[in-house]
């Protein structure tokens, strides 16, 4: 008997040791999802950089904002980026980044100025 309650002490501690096996949960919200969906789909691409308002007088633009013109249509930014601390408002810069165009905005995961 006091074999049987060692060996089921010892299978319980090891058990509880190593963990049982599940993974850690994982945030499933539509948002989550979309997001990481979005991330997986971001491209490299040439932009210019500047600011919406100092640089490309974007109408109901009333702050400075990160925007990038893609072609000759400009996107307000979604990022880390500040737009005074980059020297957009000064003037455009041309860069690289890792993005995608959701709606009316570029969504920029990283970026590379020239």
């Amino acid at each position: 008997m006091k074999n049987v309650l060692l060996a089921v002490l010892g299978i319980t501690f090891i058990g509880w040791m190593t963990g049982c096996g599940a993974s850690a949960p994982v945030d499933e919200t539509p948002e989550a999802e979309a997001k990481a969906v979005a991330a997986a789909a971001d491209e490299e691409m040439s932009v210019e950089m500047g600011c919406a308002m100092c640089t490309y007088e974007q109408e109901g633009v009333d702050r400075c904002l990160t925007a990038a013109k893609i072609g000759d249509k400009v996107y307000l930014v979604d990022s880390d980026l500040d737009a005074h601390s980059a020297g957009l408002c000064k003037a455009p810069k041309n860069a690289t980044v890792a993005a995608h165009i959701d709606g009316d905005r570029l969504v920029v995961s990283a970026v590379t100025f020239e």
